[in-house]
């Protein structure tokens, strides 16, 4: 069998509740994209941004819903070998290319991404933020994709990409949550859950459309209805 349909059969076989399931559980429950949308997805030459393109491949293959593909590569000769394996024909732009408002742009972070961000808002800026699965143009289909699982399957099919550059923040923080899972391994679901399950009546204050809003604001009313 070609080593390509191989890699491909992982994703769906091997792989399926892993990363297919995830994946298309995703684009369901977020609304990501809408029939005959094009997506854009920029290879990066990272493990994330090659299975994203992958899954959207396979996702055209298996699906009615119709819509079109555009991948886009900033450098070709650094991520030409894994082009070649994988089959992905690429547009290539240069470093300056700028995101056009008017496009869909499928980003590859995953749900690792996802629960490092929220724990370092609080821990290093002192706020509650985390990456939604949809903000304006970008999309984020992996968003319930783990990295370890990403891994895995770059290992299964004996591929090598370039290494994620963590910044000293994320790398500690990265540490930090697999130790608290090692200790409770319902951590990382509970990190990534506690942005589903914010109770607005104890927070201190929050900003919605730019505006500062305080808990103050409607106290004196709640004690009134003897709220």
């Amino acid at each position: 069998m070609e080593r390509i349909v191989e890699i491909e059969r992982t994703i769906i076989k091997n792989y399926r509740a892993k990363l297919w399931a995830p994946f298309v559980k995703a684009l369901k429950e977020y609304s990501l994209f809408k029939e005959n949308e094009t997506i854009n997805i920029i290879i990066d030459g990272t493990n994330s941004s090659f299975l994203l393109a992958k899954l959207f491949e396979e996702l055209k293959k298996h699906s009615d819903f119709d819509f079109n593909l555009n991948f886009l590569a900033y450098d070709l000769e650094e991520i030409k070998a894994n082009l070649e394996i994988l089959k992905i024909d690429v547009q290539i732009v240069g470093f300056n290319y700028q995101l056009d408002d008017n496009k869909v742009y499928a980003m590859p972070d995953n749900f690792d991404d996802v629960i490092e961000e929220t724990l370092k808002n609080i821990l290093y800026n002192g706020k509650y933020e985390t990456i939604l699965p949809k903000e304006n143009n970008i999309i984020r289909p992996l968003y319930l994709i783990k990295y370890k699982d990403i891994k895995n399957w770059e290992k299964k099919n004996e591929l090598t990409f370039i290494k994620h550059i963590l910044s000293k923040e994320k790398q500690k923080v990265r540490d930090l949550i697999r130790d608290l899972n090692d200790y409770n391994e319902i951590v990382e679901k509970n990190i990534f859950r506690s942005a589903e399950n914010i109770n607005a009546d104890k927070i201190l204050s929050w900003i919605k459309d730019g505006k500062v809003e305080s808990f103050l604001d409607d106290y004196e009313n709640k004690i009134n209805l003897g709220e």
